[in-house]
C-alpha cells in the first residue's frame, strides 16, 4: 500500500470503504514527537489527539478522503508563548487546510487551464470535486511565474473603471503575457516604470503624446514602433475619410466602363458560416419578432431560393430621386406587388420609411414574406468591400517592419481600381448617376 499510496510524513493503517466511489484513508503520523512552531524547540510529550478529514488526490476513480491523526504536544520552552502546539506535516497539508498539496495543485492547474467555471465541471468527472469559488481562491493563492526581462514590450491605455479610471497596460510581446497594469496614463508613470527596467529595447505604442514622451525620457535608446493592429486602423480610417471624400465621384461613373473585362455583378452574397446564420437569426427574433400565425413561419426551403437584389432603378424603370414614406408605399405598391408570387420573401434595410405598416400590409396581401437586414450588414456595405480587399492583399504580402507595412499599404490602395470601386457600388444597390 504504501508503494502504491505514498503520504509523506505518514503511513496507512488501513482503508475502508465509505460510499460507491468514495475511499477513506486512516493514516498516522510517522514522527515520535514534533518542534515547535514558534521556539522550534523538539518535544514529544504528548497532550492531546484530534482527527483531521482532508481531501486527497483519487485513485481508480474513487474519491480519496484521509482520516489523520494529529497529536498535540507540551512546550518545553517556558519563555515560549505557546503552551501547547499541534504537530504540523508540511509535505502533505497545509495548516488547517481542507486538502492536501498535491490536490490543491492539481485542482489550480485545472482552474488555469479552463477557467473556474468549467473547472469544477471538469474536476467533477476526474474525482476531485471543487465549487467555482473554492477554485478561485486557489488561483489568488498560487505564486505567480517569475517573469524574465522584457525586451519588446507594447503599451496601451486599460480600463480599471470604464469611462471613468484608466490606467497603462504593459505587455510583453515576445512572451505574449502581461507584465504590468500601471494605475494612469501620465508621462511621469511610465517615465519612472521604464527607468526601473533598462533591459527595454523595443516599445509599441500607439499614437498618443504621452507614451511618446515617456519612451523618449525613460528609454531613449529604444526604437517607438506601431504594432499591426493600429496600423490596421490607421489604414481603414484613411481609406474611409477617401471613400467618403470619392463618394459622389464614383457615382457619376459611366455605367458601361470597359477595362479590359467588366466587372461582373454579384446576385447573391457570399455563402454565411453557421455561426453568421445563427447570430443573424437572432438579431432577427430580438429586433423584429415573428407574429403569430403559421404563415409567418419561414419555411427551411427559403433558404435554398435565389435571392434578387431590386434597387429603386430596376422597380422604377431607371427613375431615380429621393423618397418619403408616401413615394416609397406608392413604389411597392405600383412597381414591387406586380412582381411578386406567393411565398417569396422580400428583404428590406432598416431606413424609417421601411417600416411603414402599410408596406408590411402591401407586401403579405400578396402571400409573401417580408423581412429586414441586421443592423450592421457588412455585405452590403462598400467600404467593407474595399477594406477586405486591402486587408487581403497586405496579408499576402506579409510585412513585417514599419517601413515593409507602409510600402505594402501603398501598394494595397494602389490595387484598388475604379471599376472595382464601381462594382462594390453596384452590389450594395448603389447605381451609378447617368452621365
Amino acid at each position: 500500500m504504501e508503494a502504491l499510496y505514498s503520504l509523506p510524513g505518514c503511513r496507512v493503517e488501513h482503508v475502508e470503504r465509505t460510499g460507491s466511489a468514495t475511499l477513506l484513508l486512516v493514516v498516522r503520523p510517522e514522527g515520535i514527537g514534533a518542534r515547535c512552531p514558534s521556539c522550534q524547540i523538539p518535544s514529544n510529550a504528548v497532550h492531546s489527539s484530534y482527527v483531521r478529514h482532508p481531501a486527497d488526490l483519487p485513485t481508480a476513480e474513487h474519491v480519496v478522503k484521509l482520516q489523520v491523526q494529529v497529536r498535540r504536544f507540551f512546550c518545553r520552552n517556558a519563555r515560549c508563548p505557546r503552551r501547547t502546539f499541534a504537530e504540523r506535516l508540511p509535505q502533505l497539508l497545509s495548516p488547517r487546510a481542507r486538502r492536501t498539496r498535491r490536490l490543491a495543485t492539481a485542482q489550480c492547474a485545472a482552474a488555469v487551464t479552463v477557467g473556474a467555471e468549467a473547472g469544477a465541471r471538469l474536476l467533477e468527472s476526474l474525482a476531485m470535486p471543487a465549487s467555482p469559488d473554492t477554485l478561485l481562491r486557489l488561483m489568488r493563492r498560487a505564486p505567480l511565474p517569475p517573469h524574465r526581462g522584457a525586451r519588446v514590450i507594447g503599451v496601451d491605455d486599460w480600463a480599471l473603471h470604464k469611462g471613468r479610471t484608466y490606467g497603462a497596460i504593459l505587455v510583453d510581446l515576445e512572451a505574449h503575457c502581461v507584465i504590468h497594469v500601471l494605475p494612469d496614463r501620465s508621462t511621469s508613470t511610465l517615465t519612472a516604470w521604464l527607468r526601473r527596467h533598462p533591459d527595454v529595447e523595443v516599445i509599441a505604442r500607439d499614437r498618443s503624446t504621452e507614451y511618446a514622451h515617456a519612451a523618449a525620457l525613460g528609454a531613449p535608446g529604444a526604437p517607438q514602433v506601431a504594432d499591426r493592429w493600429h496600423l490596421l486602423l490607421n489604414g481603414r480610417q484613411m481609406a474611409e475619410r477617401w471613400l467618403a471624400g470619392a463618394h459622389a465621384r464614383l457615382r457619376s461613373l459611366p455605367s458601361d466602363m470597359h477595362v479590359g473585362a467588366s466587372p461582373a455583378r454579384r446576385h447573391a452574397s457570399f455563402p454565411r458560416t453557421h455561426a453568421e446564420v445563427r447570430a443573424r437569426h437572432e438579431s432577427r427574433e430580438q429586433h423584429h419578432p415573428p407574429s403569430q400565425g403559421a404563415e409567418d413561419a419561414l419555411p427551411a426551403r427559403v433558404q435554398a431560393r435565389k435571392f434578387t437584389p431590386l434597387t429603386v432603378s430596376d422597380l422604377t424603370g431607371g427613375q431615380l430621386h429621393a423618397t418619403n414614406s408616401e413615394r416609397f408605399e406608392t413604389l411597392v405598391r405600383e412597381g414591387l406587388l406586380p412582381i411578386l408570387k406567393p411565398h417569396d420573401v422580400v428583404v428590406m434595410d432598416n431606413i424609417s420609411v421601411h417600416h411603414r405598416p402599410a408596406v408590411e400590409q402591401l407586401i403579405r396581401s400578396r402571400k409573401a414574406r417580408l423581412l429586414f437586414l441586421p443592423s450592421y450588414s457588412p455585405e452590403l456595405n462598400p467600404i467593407e468591400s474595399c477594406w477586405l480587399k486591402v486587408k487581403t492583399r497586405m496579408r499576402a504580402l506579409g510585412a513585417r517592419t514599419h517601413l515593409a507595412l507602409c510600402e505594402a499599404m501603398r501598394e494595397a490602395l494602389a490595387s484598388v481600381r475604379p471599376q472595382d470601386a464601381a462594382a462594390w457600388f453596384a452590389h450594395c444597390s448603389y447605381p451609378p448617376q447617368p452621365p
